[in-house]
């Protein structure tokens, strides 16, 4: 894993969910990282596999926050008494935290510089506990299938929340070709 791969939370189990399961990871940030966006791309750690470091890519379907102290009978309480009431926040509390529904995406192979080597179908859970980081360029590219060469691509934007551009081969645009984002249009 490179030196640049920094550490955003870890898997974890929610009751009555399934996760880690091949269709779904719920992931908990550290409590000094921003909730990521709907379509952020994390990497999940699955250890190693023949001297090389594993990890499955994920995208983020979704993200909220458990605050007991802020539903709704609690604020309505802080509301009404005579005197503040001051909650911890996340980081301080033990009942405070955030959550990332992810979807899987790719298995990844990397070598120890952080170069991927393969990418393959899913084949492996990671356990609850398992640490989860940001990817980097190399990784987020290749899991992607980005063309990296500017003279044999076209530049359509970068990956949200990376700043990874998004070049896709020339030779890939047939007749009948869409390119779908989540970007609001802009007005020119």
């Amino acid at each position: 894993m490179p030196i640049e791969a920094r550490l955003f939370g870890h898997v974890v189990t929610l009751a009555g969910k399934p996760s880690p399961s091949f269709l779904e990871h719920y992931i908990r940030p550290l409590a000094s990282e921003l909730t990521p966006a709907p379509g952020t791309l994390l990497a999940v750690e699955l250890g190693a596999e023949g001297g090389l470091d594993a990890f499955t890519m994920v995208r983020v379907a979704n993200a909220w926050e458990a605050n007991p102290y802020e539903d709704a009978h609690s604020a309505t309480l802080a509301e009404v008494l005579p005197f503040g009431l001051v909650s911890p926040g996340e980081g301080d509390s033990t009942v405070i935290f955030r959550i990332c529904h992810s979807e899987p995406l790719e298995e990844v192979l990397v070598d120890q510089n952080g170069c991927v080597v393969s990418i393959r179908s899913i084949s492996r859970l990671p356990r609850a506990g398992a640490r989860v980081f940001y990817p980097w360029g190399d990784l987020i590219a290749r899991t992607l299938g980005l063309e990296d060469d500017p003279q044999i691509s076209l530049s359509i934007g970068e990956i949200r929340g990376s700043g990874v551009p998004a070049r896709i081969r020339r030779d890939a645009i047939q007749r009948h070709f869409a390119i779908l984002g989540a970007e609001p249009p802009r007005v020119l």
